[in-house]
């Protein structure tokens, strides 16, 4: 049936809750009281009808449809910092998160508390237990969806002590282009361009800026004018010290992806002034061939790597608790690039130039 109309009406916590399907489950909209606007909503919104269906089996349990009125099972702020620091599967989170996501002025004032505490005492990621639950509070907050959160977030993970304890590649460090694209306000365009430009910031902070510009782009937060201003603004500006090879792709890409010929001036420039930390990984004739796929192709596979707003909790949850290590995935800049394709081995920097002229690679063709 093409229009399916389901409503479940009871008391949840003395607030009314209403579910309201439409269009095979497709189409969800919440209300507690008053309307949401956090992760039901987007849950809801793109995730699968098994997590749909598995979160309302477990907001709407047997007893509450048959009119009795559910335990409260909130944790205190110690419990809760005990299960996020031992829990090993997803299941063991999961009634903890909706009761939090569930209360989300209290939640909030709890993930402020947590973002605060580790602010102070960054010792605490030293462990592999604190980094489990400082993982649990960037999830929290990702999933809150709350402005207020970013620059707390954006201060601790520049922190010297979270760039010497944290792996680059670890959920902390991956997730944060993700959580800056949902947390940062609406028309901050110019302060993560300030913020991608200061050579204050750590430079896994500032390449995960970089992926949070296209992720506010892609998520249609910020127009195609803006974006290609912003991209533009730091080929041009970000100097070559502060140019890693994964900052560099991303920038071509975003840059070809939304400007196509219109920027090829500006990224063969920005190749030219950073040739010595891109050319090995990528040839200049790639380069050429990326600009020869189109804008809108390049779109496409930048989005086909876009996670984009959060979706059913168990998956979130196994995303966080399973990530994958770095020998089973490359780094999230990576992810986001079209694959390069060579045409012949690798040539080292301090190889023979396979032209023959006699040079080491980096003097000759590699320049």
């Amino acid at each position: 049936m093409k229009d399916v109309f389901v409503c479940f009406s009871d008391k949840i916590m003395s607030k009314t809750f209403f579910i309201i399907a439409l269009d095979d489950i497709s189409c969800f909209h919440f209300q507690l009281g008053r309307d949401l606007d956090y992760r039901h909503a987007k849950m809801f919104h793109s995730g699968s009808i098994s997590d749909k269906l598995h979160y309302i089996m477990r907001v709407l349990p047997q007893k509450t449809l048959s009119g009795q009125q559910p335990d409260s099972t909130m944790m205190n702020s110690e419990e809760l910092q005990k299960l996020f620091q031992a829990a090993a599967e997803p299941e063991e989170l999961l009634s903890s998160f909706e009761d939090l996501l569930a209360s989300p002025e209290e939640t909030a004032k709890f993930v402020n508390q947590q973002l605060d505490l580790f602010a102070t005492n960054p010792e605490l990621l030293a462990e592999e237990s604190g980094r489990k639950q400082l993982r649990c509070i960037f999830l929290l907050a990702g999933m809150l969806g709350r402005t207020e959160h970013f620059q707390p977030i954006f201060n601790l993970v520049c922190l010297p002590a979270f760039q010497e304890k944290v792996d680059k590649e670890d959920f902390l460090v991956t997730e944060l282009s993700r959580i800056f694209g949902l947390l940062s306000p609406a028309h901050s365009l110019a302060d993560l361009e300030a913020k991608t430009l200061d050579a204050a910031v750590p430079l896994p902070v500032t390449e995960q800026l970089a992926l949070t510009i296209v992720f506010r782009w892609l998520a249609e937060r910020d127009s195609d004018r803006e974006f290609q201003a912003t991209i533009q603004v730091l080929l041009e500006k970000l100097p070559p010290e502060r140019v890693t090879y994964d900052l560099g792709m991303a920038l071509i890409i975003d840059a070809i992806a939304v400007g196509g010929d219109l920027l090829r001036t500006q990224v063969m420039d920005f190749y030219q002034a950073n040739r010595e930390t891109l050319s090995s990984d990528l040839p200049e004739k790639n380069l050429k061939s990326f600009f020869d796929l189109g804008k809108q192709r390049v779109k496409t596979m930048l989005r086909g790597n876009y996670l984009g707003n959060y979706g059913g909790l168990p998956g979130e949850l196994q995303r966080m608790l399973h990530q994958p290590t770095a020998t089973e995935e490359t780094t999230s800049v990576r992810k986001t690039l079209p694959p390069i394709v060579r045409d012949r081995p690798k040539v080292g920097r301090n190889d023979p130039c396979p032209c023959g002229s006699g040079k080491k690679y980096k003097h000759c063709c590699g320049r």
